[in-house]
């Protein structure tokens, strides 16, 4: 039997060519959290700072995980509907990925008092509580910007281009840890806002990254063409759904079991949940590039 060359068949510098960049802005959530805890570690009481702002980071880590599908959904559907030269069902999907976007965002927004509150009631200690309930509440009002920055990357990235991705989640990352340091310390005639001044931070960082990714979306030639918010959803509605519903649950109920987990170290104390968790980030940035 002739065995066949498989580097004759896949054209393997092109995989890797958009695959880096796609594993490293993947990574942008994990790594605006290893920031963030990098200058909760420098606030007073660090451990009980670094275990809240920890366990408001992996509440937004398993949001975005179960929403996850918004990005990857659109980046298949439109890679699919590119190969089969289908330029109206391209608009459409990233019409329906930012409605959804905007509907789910704005929809969590409207409970994050709520979820902030539930999630440090049930970790049982005051201290942690004090400190990390604003704390995320602020970071969950990021939700709609970073959502749509999902669909619009998805769409570069079903377009086979990656290096867009890479740029603005390398902005979004530089923009977090620049700030982190002048609302945390108030330098720039900004007050010093401590721990809360991290979580705006990260939200200010996610609506300059919303705005980078639409201006790129709507003045490259690549996704230009693309752009017609006239043209209706409804055909593929289902079939989206049904991919981000499946993408959403697979990414989400890994990052939840790994979440859960945090709970058992309650009863241990802020320093032991601390410990927990730069482990956990480190897992985590190393298990999200295969």
């Amino acid at each position: 039997m002739k065995r066949i060359s498989l580097t004759k068949q896949v054209n393997l510098p092109a995989i890797y060519k958009l695959a880096w960049p796609a594993i490293v802005s993947h990574a942008t959530v994990m790594i605006v959290s290893v920031i963030d805890l990098a200058f909760l570690g420098r606030l007073d009481l660090a451990a009980s700072a670094i275990a809240a702002g920890a366990i408001a980071n992996n509440v937004c880590a398993a949001v975005y995980s179960f929403l996850e599908g918004l990005r990857s959904g659109t980046t298949v559907l439109v890679a699919r509907f590119l190969g089969a030269d289908k330029s109206k069902e391209i608009s459409a999907t990233i019409n329906l990925a930012i409605t959804l976007a905007i509907i789910v965002g704005f929809s969590l927004v409207a409970f994050a008092p709520f979820l902030a509150k539930f999630i440090y009631t049930v970790a049982g200690d005051e201290g942690i509580a004090a400190r990390g309930y604003s704390y995320l509440t602020i970071r969950l009002f990021g939700l709609p910007f970073h959502l749509i920055i999902f669909a619009i990357l998805g769409l570069f990235r079903g377009l086979k281009n990656t290096t867009i991705p890479l740029i603005v989640s390398t902005v979004i990352c530089l923009l977090d840890a620049f700030l982190d340091y002048v609302f945390m310390y108030g330098k720039f005639g900004f007050p010093a806002m401590g721990m809360n001044g991290i979580a705006l931070a990260t939200f200010v960082a996610y609506v300059f990254g919303l705005i980078l990714s639409l201006s790129l979306m709507l003045r490259l030639p690549l996704t230009r063409k693309y752009v017609n918010f006239k043209t209706s959803f409804r055909p593929i509605f289902k079939t989206f759904i049904k991919l981000c519903t499946e993408i959403g649950l697979y990414s989400g109920v890994v990052i939840l079991a790994l979440f859960l987990f945090v709970f058992m170290f309650t009863p241990l104390g802020p320093q032991a949940i601390a410990a927990h968790q730069i482990v956990f980030q480190v897992f985590i940035v190393t298990y999200l590039p295969p």
